[in-house]
């Protein structure tokens, strides 16, 4: 099976003060990855939220953020410990395709 993953760089600078060089990268999504996060919204919310959250994971590919006044490489499971404006553009990046679909947003 071929493999069709493309990294997409998420800038994190709108954060705040800190975060001028803050980035996120992710694997861009597939139509058939987003397909089965798609049927999984119609569950509990409970198993959705967590639906969502393996989801992002499984498609992070990489990013720094400042914490402790130095900048750190992110790994998947400091997701959940972002600024929830960052992690509210993470999966709108991943979930909508916002920035994938149109760049200039």
């Amino acid at each position: 099976m071929a493999d069709f993953r493309v990294k997409h760089r998420i800038d994190l600078s709108f954060v705040g003060e800190g975060w001028s060089d803050a980035y996120i990268d992710v694997y861009v999504p597939t139509y058939g990855a987003a397909t089965e996060l798609a049927e999984t919204k119609t569950s509990a919310p409970d198993e959705a939220a967590g639906a969502t959250l393996d989801y992002v994971k499984a498609h992070f590919a990489g990013g720094r953020a400042p914490s402790g006044g130095e900048f750190v490489e992110l790994s998947a499971s400091d997701l959940v410990n972002l600024p929830i404006s960052a992690f509210r553009k993470l999966t709108a990046v991943l979930v909508n395709g916002e920035d994938i679909l149109d760049p200039k947003v």
